[in-house]
């Protein structure tokens, strides 16, 4: 119940900061941005969108083989929407697409709880670092290229973005020094969280090849959001360099890090405060939040109709064995 109120209260949040940015740029402004987008154009923003989810799975897929196991594409499908939908629509709820994934994994592969979660959570270490190195250039650009009051008015997310680097560095280090991190924090609760620390421990200190591929992968999936971030501010008609396009895209995973469903309003004031500062224009940033928003909401309710599914699935199960 806990978590339900903090799911619908993180939403009732962004959705006030959304309808006050809308508000204030006005619905007429908003509509005539839209005018450039065609639906060609949507269908392009459409594929790239689900080339960086192939992307990912295959990631997990690859990660998955370096502790040997071999599960098919479409398995890891199954688990990967899941996880995304509720990563995507309840970020407030934290680890829970992660838990999420590992259940769903589990119960379609037979594959050990402990080897599902480890794959998964090396899959966001590999990420992350990647995220909070975008992000990191991201911010330098603003300080250099933008302007020192941007800068006062990113502090607050700068402090978040140092602490979820002191966190990376964290877990790597005691990666590499092979000491545990979970005896500290998981006293007297079984065996199974340091099964899962081993098996993450083993992946990097003996599958470094792999996890190179897999970071390499990672960069690729990266290099597939910025292209659809450039791509898109040209079909707005705002065709924009490369540093400007790396800047707008570095604020989508900035975004990413506030706990609200969907990223709803929170990528709407980060981006507005953006554009205005590269003489871009908010109409256009709230079309271009409005545009990448639908497209990742396209997984992630193909992620919610698999739960739905599962569920009913579950639900007859239970009902068969209580007979």
């Amino acid at each position: 119940m806990k978590k339900l109120i903090l799911a619908l209260l993180s939403f009732a949040i962004g959705a006030c900061i959304f309808f006050f940015v809308i508000h204030s740029i006005g619905w007429e402004k908003i509509i005539g941005s839209f005018r450039f987008f065609s639906f060609g154009e949507c269908l392009i923003i459409l594929f790239l969108t689900f080339l960086i989810t192939i992307i990912s799975i295959w990631r997990w897929k690859e990660i998955l083989k370096g502790g040997g196991v071999n599960v098919s594409f479409k398995t890891l499908s199954v688990s990967y929407l899941a996880g995304f939908s509720m990563m995507f629509l309840f970020p407030i709820i934290i680890w829970g697409g992660e838990f999420l994934r590992a259940y769903i994994f589990k119960k379609q592969s037979s594959i050990s709880w402990s080897k599902g979660m480890a794959s998964i959570i090396i899959e966001r270490i590999l990420e992350w670092t990647l995220n909070l190195t975008i992000i990191f250039w991201g911010l330098v650009f603003i300080f250099y290229n933008v302007g020192f009051s941007l800068v006062n008015f990113w502090f607050t997310f700068g402090l978040a973005f140092l602490l979820f680097t002191a966190i990376i560095c964290f877990l790597y280090f005691k990666i590499f020094k092979e000491e545990s991190v979970v005896k500290v924090f998981l006293r007297n609760k079984g065996n199974e969280p340091l099964e899962i620390e081993k098996e993450i421990f083993c992946f990097f200190k003996k599958e470094r090849a792999l996890a190179w591929k897999c970071f390499g992968l990672s960069s690729l999936k990266a290099f597939v959001m910025y292209l659809r971030v450039w791509i898109l501010m040209g079909f707005l008609g705002k065709g924009v360099g490369v540093l400007s396009s790396f800047l707008i895209f570095s604020l989508t995973y900035l975004a990413a890090i506030i706990p609200i469903p969907a990223s709803l309003g929170s990528h709407e004031a980060i981006q507005i405060a953006t554009f205005n500062g590269l003489g871009l224009g908010a109409s256009v940033a709230a079309v271009f939040t409005m545009i990448i928003r639908g497209a990742d909401l396209v997984p992630a309710l193909i992620g919610m109709a698999i739960l739905l599914k599962l569920g009913m699935g579950i639900f007859k199960e239970s009902k068969k064995v209580n007979l």
